[in-house]
């Protein structure tokens, strides 16, 4: 015997499914002859008090039925919709991009119920980054754990910086790898560097469309914001298992920038998964990055700009890493000349050299 199930139910699951509208009449003769209420609708025919001369006269009963259920506007019923003309046809309206994200966020419920003691643990421990950036973001178990992995860094990562560098530039971001091979040894950071910095950091000019050079100088004189600074934690592979490693990387040698992304090539679902739960906490992005044509990564998650960024972060990332410390200057640059010189940032390929190449000049 198949299973019961309410006749609200069975309205609600063929308007969604269909996604157009319908009469009462055209829904009932569809349902009914569903093999999966078929048996249902039998038993339904058989155990009524009327008599029903043909299948005409039952379709009849069953729309009265649901126009009546419709009308009362009960459960997801209240969701259904009515055109205005007659006869009066119902549908199911599609879900919005609001309520699909709901719907994602109730899925996930259990998911986050089950991280949220060890996110916690991790934002006390994010709290603290300013007495000591790495050994208390990292935790000394955390640490313990890839201290060995870091040893050996892997090579395959550092392909992947070009093609960032070269993907910015499609966004009109300047970029440069900062390199943790040139970070100090103070006070024992030597070998922990990629918790204290990123890999690759960029700037993008908020004024390049303005062609007005007094707006420009007059925005420079009342403190307008003119840049936003970027920072970029690269990964090769991200899935289930390293995901929060590599997100929690990402948040503690960030919070220097405006604008914050965990990048790499490839990311399972599980690792997607787990980055969109974290993503909407912290508001880290997330870049999947195309080695065959850089110009069509994507943005898969949007990071969550910071409008007040920690100076005093940035002031031991200068004072620890010598490639921080020429990317503040060159930041510094900008905003005494309003101007950006490419040449001093990332060089693009041959092929995004043709792009932004200036114009020739006219003889």
């Amino acid at each position: 015997m198949s299973k019961k199930i309410s006749l609200t139910d069975i309205i609600v699951q063929f308007l969604k499914e269909e996604g157009k509208p319908y009469t009462a009449r055209e829904i009932a003769r569809s349902v009914i002859k569903d093999a999966r209420w078929q048996e249902r609708f039998s038993e339904k025919r058989e155990r009524s008090k009327h008599r029903f001369e043909n299948d005409a006269h039952f379709i009849s009963q069953i729309a009265s039925e649901i126009s009546a259920y419709i009308d009362r506007a009960r459960g997801d019923t209240k969701k259904i919709r009515k055109l205005d003309e007659k006869p009066y046809r119902f549908y199911y309206p599609a879900k919005t991009g609001a309520e699909r994200f709901e719907e994602f966020k109730k899925v996930a419920q259990k998911r986050i119920q089950d991280t949220k003691r060890v996110a916690q643990d991790m934002q006390a421990k994010l709290e603290d980054k300013r007495r000591d950036p790495l050994a208390e973001i990292a935790g000394a178990e955390l640490y313990e754990q890839t201290q060995s992995k870091d040893k050996i860094r892997d090579l395959s990562e550092k392909t992947l910086y070009p093609i960032l560098g070269d993907f910015l530039l499609t966004q009109k971001i300047y970029s440069m790898l900062i390199d943790d091979a040139k970070s100090g040894t103070k006070r024992g950071y030597k070998g922990r560097g990629h918790w204290l910095h990123p890999d690759w950091v960029g700037i993008n000019n908020l004024t390049s469309d303005w062609t007005h050079r007094g707006v420009k100088d007059l925005a420079q004189k009342m403190g307008a914001k003119r840049c936003k600074l970027w920072s970029f934690e690269v990964k090769k592979t991200i899935n289930g298992p390293n995901a929060r490693e590599c997100f929690f990387q990402t948040v503690s040698n960030s919070s220097w920038a405006h604008m914050a992304y965990l990048v790499a090539e490839e990311i399972n679902e599980d690792g997607m998964r787990e980055l969109g739960m974290l993503a909407e906490r912290y508001g880290i992005g997330v870049i999947k990055l195309n080695r065959k044509n850089p110009s069509e990564s994507s943005f898969l998650i949007p990071a969550r700009e910071r409008e007040e960024i920690d100076w005093n972060f940035a002031n031991k990332l200068a004072d620890r890493n010598k490639d921080f410390a020429k990317y503040i200057k060159l930041v510094d640059q900008f905003h005494a000349t309003n101007e950006i010189k490419p040449h001093e940032w990332h060089k693009p390929h041959k092929k995004l050299r043709l792009i932004f190449a200036p114009s020739p000049r006219s003889p």
